[in-house]
């Protein structure tokens, strides 16, 4: 689960949803489907215009959290990976099962890090 950066919602991942809820009055506010895929991590953008979720079968959703809008969807690799925005909302890096990926949220393309031998 994860906490906005304002505070004032939280985001859940439990089996084949993501849930946010707000939290003063606590109170489910809209749930996204994932299909088959159960989903397992979830991470606000810094400046909470943006919601990523990580899946099972390998895919990431990025949306809009106030719409629900789907703003980016890609497969990394097989397997959920962990999510973590850059300072400036831009690059949301995804870990797991040993590779690194990192997107380019506004250019919409991955980025391959460079590894030394």
């Amino acid at each position: 689960m994860a906490f906005s950066p304002d505070g004032k919602t939280l985001a859940t991942a439990d089996d084949k949803e993501v849930t946010l809820w707000d939290l003063a009055p606590l109170a489910r506010r809209s749930a996204f489907k994932s299909g088959s895929a159960d989903c397992c991590t979830v991470a606000f953008s810094p400046d909470g215009k943006l919601l990523a979720a990580s899946y099972d079968d390998g895919r990431v959703i990025v949306r809009d959290p106030q719409s629900g809008k789907e703003r980016l969807s890609f497969k990394p690799f097989d397997g959920y990976g962990y999510l973590s925005f850059s300072p400036d909302s831009r690059l949301l890096a995804v870990s797991g099962g040993g590779s690194l990926v990192i997107w380019d949220l506004l250019a919409g393309k991955e980025i391959t890090p460079h590894s030394d031998p």
